[in-house]
C-alpha cells in the first residue's frame, strides 16, 4: 500500500489523505485533525501500518504536488545496562552473621538516602518560603 497526502480544495484543512491499494485502487480520505503544533493527525489504522502518527502543515506547504508518506523505522527499546551484568540475590550465598550484617547496611543506606532526599525537599521548600517573603 501506498499513503499520499494530496491537496484537496473543500476539505477542512486543505488536504486528504490518498490509501492506493495493490491492485491501484485509490480512496481517499479527509484529514480533519489538527494539533496544537500545527500537524495533521493520521488516522490510527494508518499510523499502523507506517509509524507516522503526524504530518507537518509546515512541510507540506512547501511541497507541489503530492507527497507520498514514507514508513518509519520502528524504535525498539534497549537496556543501557550491559547484557553481561547479571542481577542476582547476594544474600543467600552469605552465613546467618554476614547476611545479618549485609541487611543492616543496605538499611542504613536506604535511610541516609532516604534522609538526603528530604533534606533537599525541605530545603526547596525554605527557599520558597524566604522568595515569598521577600516579596511581601
Amino acid at each position: 500500500m501506498r499513503y499520499i497526502i494530496r491537496k484537496q480544495e473543500g476539505t477542512k484543512y486543505g488536504y486528504a489523505l490518498v490509501v492506493v491499494d495493490e491492485q491501484g485502487n485509490e480512496t481517499i480520505r479527509e484529514l480533519n485533525q489538527k494539533t496544537t503544533d500545527n500537524c495533521l493527525r493520521l488516522p490510527q489504522d494508518v499510523y499502523d501500518a507506517i509509524n507516522r502518527h503526524y504530518i507537518s502543515l509546515k512541510l507540506l506547504s512547501t511541497i507541489d504536488g503530492d507527497y507520498e508518506v514514507e514508513p518509519k523505522a520502528a524504535k525498539t527499546a534497549t537496556s543501557t545496562t550491559s547484557k553481561t551484568s547479571k542481577s542476582f540475590d547476594i544474600a543467600k550465598y552469605l552465613n546467618d552473621e554476614d547476611r545479618e550484617l549485609y541487611n543492616k547496611l543496605i538499611a542504613k543506606a536506604i535511610h541516609a538516602y532516604n534522609v538526603e532526599q528530604a533534606k533537599a525537599a525541605l530545603a526547596a521548600a525554605q527557599a520558597l518560603v524566604d522568595e515569598l517573603e521577600a516579596k511581601q
